[in-house]
């Protein structure tokens, strides 16, 4: 019963619309094994190929997606994000956003980051992994720490001290193309 569900929502790289598939174009070259983006996408699990078309679609909206080079990982359970190379001028566009800040953004293991501020709903967090080389990671977070007292504590909450991350149907899925 569970195939069928899962399924349900796979999509192929066939089916997507042509502006989806003009920006994924060459950023999954050689990702898990897979020489080509296509077959990459055709491969990727309906979590990884969910997750993808998630972070994808907002940061188009977010006038980003075009710092992102080549994407080294994609994961939609557990937390939805991607890890990519950065083309330069990332943390530039990030710094000289309104709607971002490096507030409560780094992580122990990084060297910063930057938070989308929003009000309600999942909040993107990217991530400087090592600045040195362009490596970066965006994901998804249940909510923003800085949009209020109740923000913060219901970060704090679920995020840290009881380990939940989103997956990608907290997150907005399923995306059918």
């Amino acid at each position: 019963m569970n195939s069928v569900q899962v399924n349900e929502h796979l999509l192929t790289w066939v089916q997507l619309q042509t502006s989806t598939k003009a920006a994924l174009s060459g950023k999954l070259n050689g990702l898990f094994g897979w020489p080509r983006t296509d077959e990459v996408f055709d491969s990727l699990e309906v979590n990884r190929q969910q997750a993808l078309l998630l972070l994808l679609r907002r940061l188009q909206d977010c006038n980003l997606w075009e710092y992102v080079r080549v994407i080294s990982n994609v994961y939609g359970e557990g937390g939805v994000g991607i890890e990519f190379t950065a083309w330069p001028g990332l943390r530039a566009a990030l710094s000289r956003r309104r709607n971002f800040t490096g507030r409560l953004a780094g992580h122990r293991n990084n060297e910063g980051g930057f938070r989308e501020r929003r009000k309600d709903g999942p909040v993107l967090h990217v991530v400087m992994v090592e600045m040195a080389e362009r490596r970066w990671a965006a994901h998804f977070d249940f909510y923003d720490p800085l949009s209020g007292p109740s923000g913060l504590w219901r970060h704090i909450y679920r995020e840290s001290w009881r380990r939940e991350l989103p997956s990608w149907h907290h997150i907005g899925g399923p995306i059918r193309e």
